[in-house]
């Protein structure tokens, strides 16, 4: 079972895609207070973010730039926005995808599926490397 953590200020799209994403047999958990996102995320370890851009006290881009800064694990991060301007511009948030709102269930279905398809072969490819690396440095 994958973690997603989901990062919004509207409690009732929170409660919405968690009810809709636990469905699907995603563990989730959501935060609502842009102060909570670090801790929780360090406690929680999910597999993939789901984050607002336009956040009441906080820019999701630049706080998707943060975690993925300081992200050890690379952790795959979902921008979620109803503004259609960010579409285009949101490559210098490190993002690995966009989705605007409103959206259908399985655009989001799709859209997790291949993110998480994508990190863990990321994830692959970079142990492969270690691996090749130790294997020649001996």
């Amino acid at each position: 079972m994958k973690n997603i953590l989901v990062i919004d200020d509207d409690i009732d799209f929170l409660n919405i895609i968690k009810a809709v994403l636990e469905h699907r047999s995603y563990h989730v958990r959501v935060v609502s207070d842009p102060n909570e996102v670090y801790p929780e995320f360090i406690e929680f370890q999910p597999d993939l973010v789901i984050l607002d851009v336009h956040l009441k006290d906080a820019n999701g881009k630049d706080m998707s730039r943060e975690l993925k800064t300081l992200n050890i694990e690379n952790t795959p991060v979902l921008l979620c926005t109803a503004d259609q301007s960010v579409k285009n511009d949101y490559y210098d948030s490190r993002a690995d995808g966009i989705l605007l709102k409103p959206f259908k269930d399985e655009e989001l279905f799709k859209l997790l599926r291949n993110i998480l398809k994508k990190n863990k072969q990321t994830i692959q490819k970079k142990a492969e490397g270690v691996l090749y690396l130790k294997k020649i440095a001996s």
